[in-house]
């Protein structure tokens, strides 16, 4: 099962190419938030499907700046999306996703675990926000429901293009390697979402 090792570290993929096609996604990227007043805004999101003007699959997010879905990190999307909406500024597809232009591949160490967040986790939609100082280390760990390569998706993001059966995410701060939040979806469309004391 994918998440049976979420205590393991796993190290970035080097290299912004096409990949040989993989029913398994793990990736770690080092982002950048956008300033906000004394420090950088870290918004991180995670839903079951919803259904309102139109239905919007399950997902998990880290993201900045805006509510504009092209200010996302890097997220997860669990089936295909037929019009814009949160998880993505294009329709499209589901898969794993990174911003080319905020987000670069890292070898940082960050453990797919919620050790170090307090409560319990949230199970329905759940947008919280960070504010803090430099960047931070994205780790993200998926199964895809059939093999695809990792590779340009439109023209701010790179991913993997194919619906996504599980998937965890686990974000720290570069700075001190405090973890701030980690997240999961599982095969029926529920997600979890852990965050830190200092998000709100």
């Amino acid at each position: 099962m994918l998440l049976a090792g979420a205590l393991c570290v796993g190290l970035a993929a080097t290299g912004s190419g096409t990949t040989a096609p993989s029913r398994t996604v793990d990736r770690t990227f080092a982002c950048t938030p956008l300033l906000a007043g004394g420090g950088r805004e870290l918004d991180l999101w995670a839903s079951p499907p919803r259904s309102a003007i139109w239905t919007i699959p399950a997902y998990l997010v880290a993201r900045t700046g805006t509510t504009l879905p092209s200010e996302d990190l890097v997220y997860v999307r669990a089936r295909t999306q037929g019009k814009i909406g949160w998880t993505s500024p294009f329709s499209g597809p589901g898969g794993v996703y990174a911003h080319s232009r905020r987000c670069s591949p890292a070898r940082a160490s960050v453990a797919l675990s919620s050790k170090g967040l307090p409560g319990t986790p949230t199970g329905w939609y759940s947008p919280v926000s960070c504010t803090l100082r430099g960047r931070v280390l994205v780790r993200v760990r998926a199964l895809l429901s059939a093999p695809a390569g990792w590779g340009r998706a439109g023209p701010l993001f790179q991913g993997a293009r194919k619906d996504v059966l599980e998937a965890s995410l686990a974000i720290r701060s570069e700075r001190t390697g405090e973890p701030l939040a980690f997240m999961t979806l599982n095969r029926a469309g529920e997600t979890r979402l852990w965050s830190s004391s200092r998000c709100r």
